[in-house]
């Protein structure tokens, strides 16, 4: 009696178990359309067949006379597959006029990753049936880089978390009654009541709106469901938990391949130039002090190819104080402007004693003369300019040496890229540097003319020639390593190598040898790091400089500026044991647009991390042009490198 009483105890149990699993599954809300993006691709003729419940998904065209192309690139999502729109033409189209009901209860999420260099300017829809004018227009979208929704073309509401900075992101709109919230990761923003109608007479698409190209998406989006039910906080943050776990098995499983993430395309933002046309930044530098704070720097220049001049900056800087000093307390997070100085251009050099700056005036359109100033306040307040040398000179933030008690830095003449000179300026740390007096110069190093076994005259109206040259300890022998700009970057991947001799208080530099050494053609940035006994190089890698592809050429009409081998989209980071041969530790950050850019890189070894200040091409038009300076973090950079320093005892091979 006792054991069958039991026995119907345990049977109650269990089957009030199975009754409550089988509620709370159907209690959970099933998709009224699912896209996974797990297809290969989309069909040649333009179809994407159906791949969730009620979904006949097309690529025809909504509306007359206009034409769509597909999703551009099928790529891993964090379910499986997604697509990968290009922020202008891609999309994806579908038959369905009533995905989301005029009136009652609705969810729609997805994991959208938007891409950093893409303008948040605006809105991008993520799922979208709008027009213009006509009522009921609605959309999903990320506005000003923050997840926003509409409704019968009004936005309704208090815009939620931002998702642009290339990270993959949760995101969903519901309704619930009259009541909308925005979602991000499983935070909900609520939008408070309305009672505007969603459209339902015209078709839906995925990556733009329907009646033009002006808010199309640029990114990845993955797994898009929308649902006739109001999903609740606790059924979108299993949605959210369902994809973090399979990004984290898919990273854990997942080898360092060719289609890894760059080190650091996440970044934050050190300056943005004023709007002002025919200017860009320029000459980015990031140090910090023995305080903590990290200081940057850059200038305001001229566009390339539309100079607006000395006459044209110094109306918008007047007396010509249009190079910047930036700080930052937190370690990179937020930056600010301490100082502007009456420089043309500059590079920090935090010193014992202070923090100088390098930099050159301007004399017309041509920047000449050296000058220095200190700070020592951190940055906020400098001593007036003083001149080190009178004449044509130019360089970026490049590579210098402290030997001795001297430290070396490496100029050229700037003639408007003509027999451009290389020199060194060398000043003795024992003395005022402030003092030109204890300054002394190298003696003029001209372009000694490229073999012509060493290039393919693509350009031969160009005149080859050198630049932003950097000093580097070769261990124990000085030497210049100078970018090289050869047939107008028609041939890629060489620097001049020159030794440098300090004898007898007497500078010489003579010309050595050309070099193949990747991203020479570019400028490039050499530090050494005594932890790892090893040298470390970042600069610019081309993919087709002989411009076998032809992908170039179409550029050109949007304003590509120099030959193939000038592209600048993918800065890489590379580690040697002799400062000249190299090994590449991996991409820092890259843009997918030619006429993007991550470039002219200055960094420094912070403990166990690189940090990078980059002048970066978001919206400057082209790959040279730009309008912003960032800061990227490279972390634990020494794990990148292989252990390649010989060992000198035999050891037994496996």
């Amino acid at each position: 009696m006792h054991r069958t009483s039991k026995r119907c105890l345990y049977s109650s149990i269990l089957l009030a178990a199975i009754l409550l699993a089988a509620s709370r599954a159907l209690a959970e809300p099933v998709p009224a359309a699912h896209w996974t993006f797990d297809k290969a691709k989309l069909a040649a003729a333009g179809g994407v067949p159906g791949d969730g419940p009620g979904v006949n998904g097309t690529v025809a065209d909504p509306q007359p006379g206009q034409t769509y192309r597909p999703a551009a690139v099928d790529a891993p999502g964090v379910h499986g597959r997604c697509y990968a729109f290009d922020g202008r033409r891609s999309v994806v189209g579908t038959t369905l006029r009533a995905i989301i009901p005029a009136a009652g209860d609705f969810s729609v999420t997805a994991w959208i990753r938007w891409d950093p260099l893409a303008s948040s300017r605006g809105g991008h829809y993520i799922l979208s049936n709008y027009v213009s004018g006509e009522p009921g227009r609605t959309g999903l979208e990320v506005r000003d880089g923050r997840l926003s929704f509409f409704a019968d073309g009004t936005e309704i509401n208090a815009r939620a978390d931002r998702v642009d900075d290339g990270a993959w992101h949760h995101v969903a709109v519901t309704r619930a009654g009259s009541d909308f919230s925005l979602w991000v990761d499983g935070a909900e923003t609520p939008i408070g009541k309305s009672d505007l109608a969603i459209g339902t007479e015209r078709e839906w698409l995925i990556g733009r709106r329907l009646e033009d190209e002006a808010r199309s998406f640029a990114g990845h989006i993955d797994d898009l469901r929308v649902y006739h039910a109001a999903l609740s906080g606790e059924a979108i943050a299993k949605l959210v938990t369902a994809g973090a776990a399979v990004q984290q098995a898919s990273a854990a499983d997942r080898p360092r391949v060719a289609w890894a993430e760059p080190l650091a395309q996440s970044y934050r933002i050190i300056y943005k130039k004023p709007d002002v046309a025919g200017t860009m930044v320029d000459t980015p530098c990031v140090v910090r002090l023995a305080s903590g704070r990290l200081l940057a720097s850059n200038n305001i220049d001229g566009t390339w190819g539309g100079n607006v001049g000395q006459g044209g900056l110094d109306k918008v800087f007047p007396g010509g104080r249009n190079y910047f000093v930036h700080a930052s307390d937190d370690d990179g997070e937020t930056w600010w402007t301490l100082a502007r100085l009456p420089l043309a251009d500059g590079m920090l050099l935090p010193l014992p004693d202070a923090v100088y700056v390098l930099g050159t005036g301007r004399k017309g359109n041509v920047r000449r003369d050296v000058f220095i100033a200190r700070s020592s306040d951190g940055g906020q307040t400098w001593t007036p300019p003083v001149m080190i040398h009178e004449g044509p000179a130019w360089n970026s933030a490049t590579g210098v040496v402290i030997r001795g008690g001297t430290l070396y830095r490496a100029y050229d003449t700037a003639s408007h890229q003509v027999d451009r000179k290389l020199f060194v300026l060398a000043g003795d740390l024992s003395k005022d540097l402030l003092d030109p007096r204890s300054w002394r110069r190298s003696n003029m190093l001209g372009f000694p003319g490229m073999p012509v076994e060493m290039k393919r005259p693509l350009y031969p109206q160009y005149r080859d020639h050198w630049l932003e040259a950097n000093v580097v300890d070769l261990r124990g022998r000085l030497a210049l390593i100078a970018r090289c700009r050869v047939d107008e970057y028609g041939t890629c991947h060489i620097a001049g190598v020159s030794d440098l001799d300090d004898r007898d208080g007497k500078l010489t530099l003579k010309f050595s040898q050309f070099y193949p050494f990747p991203g020479g053609q570019q400028k490039f940035h050499i530090v050494y790091d005594t932890k790892s006994d090893l040298y470390w190089m970042v600069g610019n890698l081309v993919t087709d400089p002989q411009n076998h592809t032809d992908w170039f050429r179409h550029l050109k009409r949007r304003g590509y500026k120099g030959g193939a081998g000038n592209e600048r989209r993918i800065l890489t980071l590379f580690y040697g044991l002799d400062g000249l041969n190299w090994l590449q530790a991996g991409v820092v950050a890259m843009a997918k647009d030619p006429l993007q850019s991550f470039m002219y890189s200055h960094m420094f070894i912070d403990g166990d991390d690189l940090l990078f200040a980059v002048r970066t091409s978001k919206q400057g038009g082209n790959n040279h042009d730009a309008e912003l300076i960032t800061f990227h973090r490279v972390r634990d950079f020494r794990s990148l490198a292989l252990e390649i320093h010989p060992r000198m005892q035999p050891e037994r091979l496996e």
